[in-house]
């Protein structure tokens, strides 16, 4: 029952953000969001690995200062990166750096492999720190300020309440099954047990939109109505900030953004 209790434990620390805590949350979603499109920007278009890394190094300070929590989100970087990275080195062809029985390292793939990570690295911990000080419910409404289709707001609003709406169904599954198993089980048999939890989620899943949408309709709900727009406050002096952060990466960077590494 280990894979039960920590599928419990996880699922129930999903809606649990707090976000009361972290001085970040006191900025305006709106100026936290323009600010993670800045770096995002930064992070596709810049190609030297010194301004890249001096970007992660703002990143960290910052997490550092406000919301620690971020690094363990650094926990899936080396297994999901490393699996593209790492053969990478190997791949790319370029000047030879050392021997590995048959396969060769380059320059030039450690450069892309460094590269990768590198990005990887800025955008998981930009990201998160939005998540982790901010509500997911002003981050949706935040979308509304880069003028982003309302057909894609309200998808993603809808998904992301389908999330933990298929969460409590999954909660009240296994505890149900825990309830009814007695002693350790074997691991056929934990198959067995676990495997139609799947399937299940697929047919609520799949009865559910069908009455999610007539209750939407039978309340009125029209994609095409007006609706009241919720007043902008941007926290400029947090956004000068990165303002003046990519003017001095973009001066290191050499000022050619569109310049990637081959």
């Amino acid at each position: 029952m280990k894979f039960v209790n920590a599928t419990l434990k996880s699922i129930k620390a999903i809606e649990k953000v707090d976000t009361s805590r972290s001085l970040l949350s006191r900025v305006n979603p709106e100026t936290k969001l323009l600010s993670l499109i800045i770096v995002l920007f930064l992070m596709i278009f810049l190609h030297s690995l010194f301004a890249l890394l001096l970007l992660l190094l703002f990143l960290v300070v910052e997490a550092l200062l406000f919301e620690r929590g971020v690094f363990a989100a650094w926990l899936f970087v080396p297994l999901f990166t490393g699996m593209i990275a790492i053969p990478a080195i190997f791949m790319v062809p370029g000047e030879p750096i050392f021997h590995f029985y048959f396969l060769t390292a380059t320059y030039e793939g450690l450069r892309a492999a460094a590269l990768l990570i590198i990005r990887t690295l800025i955008a998981v911990t930009a990201v998160t720190l939005l998540t982790k000080t901010t509500r997911w419910e002003d981050v949706i409404a935040s979308l509304e300020l880069i003028r982003l289709p309302r057909v894609f707001i309200l998808i993603l609003f809808l998904t992301f309440r389908y999330i933990f709406f298929f969460a409590r169904i999954i909660e009240s599954t296994l505890l149900s099954i825990k309830s009814r198993v007695i002693g350790k089980e074997k691991s056929t048999s934990t198959w067995k047990l676990y495997a139609p939890l799947i399937g299940n989620l697929f047919v609520k899943s799949y009865e559910m939109q069908e009455k999610v949408y007539m209750s939407m309709l039978s309340r009125g709900f029209m994609l095409t109505e007006s609706e009241k727009k919720r007043d902008v406050h941007i926290t400029w002096s947090y956004l000068a900030v990165f303002f003046a952060l990519a003017i001095v990466l973009v001066g290191i960077n050499g000022g050619a953004l569109w310049q990637l590494p081959l």
